[in-house]
C-alpha cells in the first residue's frame, strides 16, 4: 500500500518537477520507452506540484498510448478558464475529469467542487440524493455505499483528499475552482466563498440561466424579491447577517428546485412560496432559529429532511404528511 505523501508548494524548477513527477509515477516512467513522452508531459505541468500530482498519479503504469493521448490533450488550450488558476492546472484537472469513468463520478466531482472545503459526507449524500446523481438506487444505504465508492475513486485520482476527520473530505482550492469552471460551461453556476461579499445580484437575464446557486455563509445584505431562476435545481444560502430575511415570493419562480439549503438564518416562519416547490427532494435547515415551519407539509415529494444544528421547540404535525421521507 502506498504511504500517504505530502507535496511541496510553489513553482518547482525543471529538475525538481521531473524528480517529483518520477517519484509519483515510479516504475511506469522507467518502462515502455516512456522517458521522452513523460518528460514532455511533466513540462506541461509548469512546475506546479498540484498539476504534477493530478497527472502523474493516474498515468502510473499506463501504456505509451495513454501517455501520448494525455500529451495531445495537454498541448491544446484548456476549455475551462477560472481567473487566477494557471492554465497548466486547468489542463491537468480537465484531463483527469475527462478520464472519469461515468457521469456519476463526474457529477459527484463537480458537486464536491461546489460545496468546497472539508465538507461532510452526510451533506454530500443528502445533496447527491436530492439531485438524483445515482440512478436506480432506492435506499439511503445503497446510495451511501455507491457514494463512498465514487469518492474513493476520486481520491485515487488526486481530485479529492482526506480531511481532518474521517466524516469529511477535502479538495484543493485550485481543483475546486476548476470544477466550478467546468460545471459553469454546461450548467451555469453562481457561487461565493465564505470570505466573499455580495454587493449586487446578477441581472434577471443572467439569473434565469443558473442551474446551481451556492452562497455559503457569505456577506449578503439583502435578497431579491424573487429568485427568477426557472432552471435552478440546487440552491444553498447561509448568512453572517442575523437580520437577513427571505421574501415571501422568493421561490415563486424556482419550481424546478430539487435541493434547498438554508443555513444560519433566523426563520420565524417559512416564506409561503416554499410550498410551490413540488420537485424538491432535499431540504436542509441547518443551524437556523426556526419558528413555524408547518409549510413543510406541502412538500409532498420530499425525501431528505435535515434540521442539523437548528433550534426548534416542536416539530409540526404536518411532517407526518411527508410519506416519501427516507
Amino acid at each position: 500500500m502506498d504511504a500517504k505523501e505530502s507535496f511541496p508548494l510553489g513553482v518547482l524548477t525543471h529538475e525538481e518537477a521531473w524528480n517529483f513527477f518520477k517519484n509519483i509515477a515510479r516504475d511506469g516512467v522507467e518502462s515502455h520507452d516512456l522517458p521522452p513522452i513523460a518528460i514532455e508531459v511533466a513540462k506541461r505541468c509548469g512546475g506546479l506540484p498540484i498539476a504534477i500530482r493530478t497527472l502523474a498519479t493516474p498515468l502510473k503504469n499506463e501504456p505509451p498510448f495513454a501517455w501520448e493521448d494525455a500529451l495531445q490533450q495537454l498541448n491544446g488550450p484548456p476549455s475551462s478558464n477560472f481567473k487566477g488558476v494557471p492554465a497548466a492546472v486547468c489542463s491537468s484537472i480537465e484531463w483527469s475529469y475527462d478520464r472519469l469513468p461515468n457521469e456519476e463520478h463526474k457529477q459527484t466531482f463537480l458537486l464536491c467542487g461546489l460545496i468546497g472545503h472539508n465538507a461532510l459526507f452526510d451533506e454530500l449524500l443528502m445533496y447527491a440524493m436530492g439531485l438524483g446523481l445515482f440512478h436506480g438506487l432506492n435506499t439511503v444505504e445503497k446510495t451511501w455505499i455507491r457514494l463512498l465508492t465514487v469518492v474513493s475513486h476520486l481520491k485515487a485520482c488526486c481530485l479529492l483528499v482526506d480531511s481532518y476527520s474521517n466524516q469529511r473530505f477535502d479538495m484543493h482550492d485550485l481543483i475546486s475552482d476548476v470544477a466550478i469552471s467546468i460545471d459553469s460551461k454546461g450548467n451555469h453556476v453562481f457561487s461565493l466563498r465564505p470570505q466573499d461579499v455580495l454587493d449586487d445580484w446578477p441581472d434577471d437575464e443572467t439569473m434565469k440561466e443558473y442551474d446551481k446557486i451556492y452562497l455559503p455563509y457569505g456577506s449578503i445584505s439583502e435578497l431579491p424579491d424573487q429568485l427568477k431562476c426557472p432552471k435552478l435545481s440546487f440552491f444553498g444560502i447561509g448568512s453572517k447577517n442575523p437580520l437577513l430575511k427571505i421574501p415571501t415570493n422568493f421561490f415563486k419562480e424556482t419550481k424546478n428546485l430539487k435541493v434547498l439549503i438554508l443555513a444560519c438564518l433566523n426563520l420565524p416562519s417559512l416564506p409561503s412560496s416554499i410550498s410551490l416547490l413540488a420537485n424538491l427532494r432535499t431540504l436542509c435547515l441547518m443551524y437556523c432559529a426556526l419558528g413555524d415551519i408547518a409549510l413543510i407539509g406541502e412538500l409532498k415529494n420530499l425525501e431528505i429532511l435535515s434540521f442539523e444544528g437548528s433550534e426548534i421547540e416542536m416539530l409540526p404535525e404536518e411532517i407526518g404528511q411527508l410519506t416519501k421521507l427516507k
